[in-house]
């Protein structure tokens, strides 16, 4: 099988991984204007184009504008808050140039959410390349008969 092949699975793989990060409400009279990150793990930073270090003590709107702005993460995240009531939404993120669908599953966490993010284009990238390496070792198998 075509060393290629396994290492585009593996990397596909990667960015597969869901990421988790917590973030705290920034409030004003009562009503939630932005969120800070308290965690991010290193998949969920990645999915976001940054590291985990960078973003833990920056507030959301700051990280989310430019090419990852997105009014509807912020709205999802505060309804979670202030309703606690859990949320999914799906939204198209441009990451190092690429387009693609992201999950963001919240959850009302203390005075802030917790955030289940998954790349669900990266998902269906890996899960087409575990059935072509599949195939690919189907056919070296038939072939070294």
């Amino acid at each position: 099988m075509p060393r290629s092949a396994k290492w585009r699975l593996l990397a596909a793989q990667e960015h597969a991984m869901p990421g988790f990060m917590t973030l705290q409400a920034i409030r004003d009279g009562g009503h939630v204007v932005d969120f800070v990150w308290d965690f991010a793990s290193a998949s969920a930073a990645r999915l976001l184009g940054h590291k985990a270090l960078d973003l833990v003590g920056k507030r959301l709107l700051d990280v989310f504008a430019g090419a990852l702005a997105h009014p509807a993460v912020f709205d999802q995240y505060r309804r979670v808050a202030e309703s606690g009531a859990g949320e999914a939404i799906q939204q198209v993120h441009v990451v190092d140039g690429v387009e693609d669908t992201y999950r963001h599953c919240a959850v009302r966490l203390a005075d802030g959410v917790a955030v289940t993010l998954t790349n669900l284009s990266a998902v269906r990238r890996a899960h087409a390349l575990r059935l072509e390496v599949s195939a690919l070792q189907a056919m070296n198998a038939n072939y070294i008969r």
